[in-house]
């Protein structure tokens, strides 16, 4: 149910193959001095709010930035023409201090954006490390001016999520010792998500709630790839790239156990990344439901402009990855009340220290919250989001005492909505709503 979206690693890979043969020839430089590249001659269509001044240089900037974003991702041309504006920018203001936060971010996202192109340019002399040491310094720039600034705060958890596996998990196997490391990987996460909550502290104090925006987003999504990066490692090549682990062959390679003075180890024998993850990407989304509140969510789609139906699908995305966050969070626990209960050879009363009761208890509520973040996400045209919310019900009902009302209500709710999925796409779900009905007569 709770799939993970494709890793860093992997995606990384995808963006080299698609773009060899497109780009050979706009090799940016990692450094912030002007350079002119093959995406200054080639002219890039840059969309504007209405609401903005089409000679606003920096609104242009937003725009270019938000074209990319928007795009497959799959070709730095649009990248090498961000960093083109960035320089012509910093060369036309005599007044350095005069560049917005905003205007040091997406510099800096940007040049971490174009180390995913370069990860296999070690001999080329555009390393991924000088990417991203060029993308920490533009930070670092920006706060000189701008010391608090949630942008620029943003900006130094996302560089440094996209470092973490590019440059560092990169090097790593199964043998590789923190002594021997250069970086200590669990400090620099730990960093990261200090400048997120920062950020975020930031953003409630002065409700600046236009800032959780896909950008903000991008961050939550980065530290879930690499959580799954990190608690998979040490298996085969696929499942290490964060592939869905609803994918995971049962015949895969063997799990290897990291020694403990593996520069993973740490992180990945925590829970609190995962609770850090599913406690923030909750009050993301909170706080753009707050956002949009008194505009979107308080109209009909037929009253929705073409921009406010873009917010909505955004608000749409979120929720389902909270409901998906929850139910990650919740899958331990799940997992421990339905051994100490229904395992006939396990005669403990606690695993990890948590009773069955506890974990009904807490899994119960966790499960709850994702369900309601599933209805936030469901689409009248989209039955697999009808059926996101069903199977996110039965995980409830499977939490509840066997036989009991809720349990029975849980399960035939799911029902109505597998059925109502089934009926509009000829079939498609059976397979789960037969699961579901085997249950029944269980």
């Amino acid at each position: 149910m709770a799939k993970r979206t494709l890793g860093l690693g992997k995606a990384a890979k995808a963006k080299k193959q698609k773009t060899e043969s497109a780009s050979e020839s706009a090799t940016p430089v990692p450094a912030t001095t002007s350079t002119t590249t093959g995406a200054a001659s080639n002219e890039i269509t840059v969309e504007l709010d209405d609401e903005v001044d089409p000679d606003d240089e920096l609104a242009q900037l937003k725009g270019l930035w938000n074209t990319y974003l928007r795009s497959e991702r799959d070709n730095e041309y649009v990248l090498n023409g961000i960093v083109h504006e960035c320089d012509r920018l910093l060369r036309n203001e005599q007044d350095k201090s005069k560049l917005s936060a905003e205007f040091h971010a997406i510099y800096a996202v940007t040049l971490a954006e174009l180390a995913i192109f370069h990860t296999e340019d070690e001999t080329k002399g555009s390393t991924v490390k000088e990417f991203f040491d060029a993308a920490l310094e533009r930070i670092e720039l920006g706060q000189e001016s701008y010391p608090d600034a949630a942008e620029l705060r943003l900006a130094k958890a996302r560089v440094i999520l996209s470092r973490i596996p590019l440059e560092y998990i990169s090097k790593m196997d199964v043998d590789t010792t923190s002594k021997k490391f250069e970086v200590n990987v669990a400090k620099l996460l730990d960093e990261a998500l200090e400048s997120y909550t920062a950020a975020e502290e930031t953003i409630e104090s002065t409700k600046e709630y236009k800032l959780f925006d896909q950008n903000t987003f991008e961050i939550l999504n980065s530290l879930d790839d690499l959580l799954d990066i990190i608690h998979t490692f040490g298996k085969s090549d696929e499942l290490a790239e964060g592939l869905d682990s609803d994918e995971e062959d049962s015949d895969a390679e063997e799990e290897v156990q990291l020694s403990k003075k593996h520069p993973l180890y740490k992180i990945q024998h925590s829970d609190k990344y995962s609770a850090w993850l599913q406690t923030h990407q909750v009050k993301f989304a909170e706080l753009i439901t707050i956002q949009y509140k008194d505009t979107l969510l308080s109209k009909s789609t037929e009253q929705l402009s073409e921009s406010e139906q873009t917010q909505l699908h955004f608000y749409k995305q979120v929720c389902k990855k909270t409901g998906q966050v929850l139910l990650q969070t919740a899958e331990p626990l799940s997992q421990i009340f339905t051994s100490l209960t229904y395992d006939s050879d396990n005669e403990e009363e606690a695993i990890d220290g948590v009773s069955a009761s506890e974990a009904q208890t807490k899994a119960i509520k966790l499960t709850k919250q994702a369900v309601e973040f599933f209805k936030k996400a469901e689409e009248d045209e989209d039955p697999q989001s009808w059926v996101d919310v069903a199977e996110a019900i039965i995980d409830l009902g499977n939490l509840y005492d066997y036989e009991s009302k809720d349990q029975v209500d849980a399960y035939a709710v799911a029902e109505e909505r597998l059925k109502r999925a089934n009926n509009a796409t000829n079939g498609k779900f059976q397979t789960i709503l037969d699961d579901l009905l085997n249950k029944d007569e269980e």
